[in-house]
């Protein structure tokens, strides 16, 4: 399902507002704190596999707390962020990685308590003083006119106001109804808002920029439903973001493919080819806003208007597992955490543009690799040009990743897996150590027939991939006739 995601700022907000909305957060970070401090020893001595599985886990005993303090409002929200944490961490866990048990908030006597320790790691007290009194994204599980949020239209002034749940009976405000405004909720716009009493929630008016009333036409027209959303602060600043759902957009038929790697002067370098390999268009994408979320959201989009536009597959390098060896030429663009956030991005958004989600191919090689010849060498590179030593070819080094990752589907296509075929007591042995093929038959003119099928369903039972060598075999074959795919070589 495609989603998008839809920010607000609010308009000017009081004191008493801001205030407001910071014990809001303060409360929903100390709740969640306390479950997942509650679930420690369970989480410890028997993690669960899925998301069911940490919600089953959270019984009367660890949400007391959250009744006590006044949180009803949003129990489930952080039942489900709680969930989505731990399930995280759990899986980071099953894969080998070192990590510790999630915090989202530390407090001033646990800091305290931490540097009067005769000793403690420079890594520990940055990460505790970096949770200090932090305030967790308040999370709101769906759009709702009774609980949870919802967006209003004032129909005589066209403003958009948010109505956020952040209290419980016993703590309800006063809404005062004002003079000259009709609110209404937004899709339908066919119920109005009844004030004047104590309610649960608090009206908060939103700045509305082009983006944003594109997306809230979409909403009002049934093209976008609303979901969860979060509410968030930084430096003092409150935003609202709405997670949308589009109807998947119309498959797009994509001859050409899109690469794009980290770039150099600029944070990300693409190269668009068509379907015989010959380069469309080149260039480098940047963004300057300082907040991180919002530059890869901007490039993501670029990226998937690129793609759009020229029919286009995206292939991105795998820099997880394999380095693409960039920073021992020049100094990298993007960092490698971020490149690989805005692949997931891209892979998010694609299909509401009609598009698959990225390829992701092996980043190795791909700014020492020659497109012309295919030959590898790590020193060709003069004044900020890759010169093939082989053949001649000659290429910026700022592009030349983009390039070579665009045409990794058509090196593919030419590669074949090796198979050795040897005879034994009048049977017919197919063997690959290296990706587990290992089949046997009678010796018949229908033997090869018989190995391709065997072919079809190994191929069929690795699909999906779990690990890396499973995903290199399945992108050698992708798109390609297994009768093709394979070099026999008889012993």
């Amino acid at each position: 399902m495609p989603y998008k995601t839809l920010s607000f700022q609010f308009e000017t907000l009081t004191r008493a507002k801001r205030e407001m909305l910071h014990q809001a957060m303060e409360a929903y970070s100390d709740g969640l704190e306390s479950v997942l401090r509650g679930l420690l020893e369970r989480v410890e001595a028997e993690p669960a596999k899925t998301k069911n599985g940490y919600l089953k886990m959270m019984d009367r005993k660890i949400l007391a707390p959250l009744n006590e303090k006044g949180l009803e409002p949003f129990k489930d929200a952080i039942k489900l962020d709680a969930a989505m944490i731990l399930t995280t961490y759990a899986g980071r866990r099953r894969r080998g990685k070192t990590v510790r048990y999630p915090s989202v908030r530390v407090y001033d006597e646990e800091l305290d308590a931490l540097v009067r320790r005769e000793s403690f790691s420079k890594k520990e007290y940055g990460a505790a003083l970096a949770k200090l009194r932090r305030l967790h994204p308040l999370f709101f599980c769906r759009y709702d006119r009774g609980r949870d949020y919802s967006l209003l239209r004032d129909t005589k002034s066209g403003r958009i106001y948010a109505k956020l749940y952040l209290y419980n009976r016993q703590n309800a405000i006063l809404v005062h109804p004002e003079r000259g405004r009709e609110l209404c909720y937004l899709p339908q716009e066919t119920e109005t808002l009844q004030s004047g009493k104590k309610q649960r929630y608090l009206l908060l008016p939103l700045r509305i920029g082009p983006w944003q009333e594109r997306h809230l036409e979409d909403i009002r027209q049934g093209r976008a439903i609303p979901k969860s959303a979060e509410l968030s602060e930084e430096n003092g600043r409150f935003a609202l973001h709405i997670r949308l759902w589009y109807e998947p957009a119309v498959p797009l038929a994509c001859p050409n493919t899109l690469g794009v790697s980290r770039g150099i002067r600029d944070m990300l370098a693409y190269a668009v080819l068509d379907a015989r390999g010959q380069t469309i268009e080149e260039g480098t994408l940047r963004r300057e806003d300082p907040q991180r979320r919002s530059r890869l959201h901007a490039l993501s989009g670029e990226v998937l208007r690129l793609a759009e536009r020229y029919r286009c597959r995206i292939l991105m390098a795998n820099l997880v597992t394999r380095s693409d060896a960039l920073s021992a030429l020049a100094a990298p663009g993007m960092r490698v955490g971020e490149y690989n956030a805005l692949i997931q991005m891209i892979a998010q958004k694609a299909p509401a543009y009609g598009l698959e989600a990225p390829v992701i191919v092996s980043g190795n090689g791909i700014f020492s690799r020659c497109p012309a010849c295919q030959e590898m060498r790590r020193a060709s590179v003069f004044q900020g040009n890759f010169i093939c030593v082989k053949c001649g070819y000659s290429h910026a080094l700022e592009t030349l990743g983009a390039v070579n990752l665009a045409g990794a589907l058509k090196r593919y296509g030419k590669k074949k897996i090796p198979v050795t075929v040897r005879q034994e007591q009048g049977r017919i042995v197919f063997c690959n150590p290296r990706w587990g093929i290992d089949f046997t038959c009678e010796e018949t003119a229908e033997a090869l027939d018989h190995f391709l099928r065997y072919a079809a369903e190994y191929v069929k039972a690795m699909a999906g991939g779990r690990n890396a060598r499973e995903k290199s075999f399945i992108k050698q074959l992708e798109g390609r006739e297994l009768s093709q795919c394979f070099q026999y070589i008889e012993v």
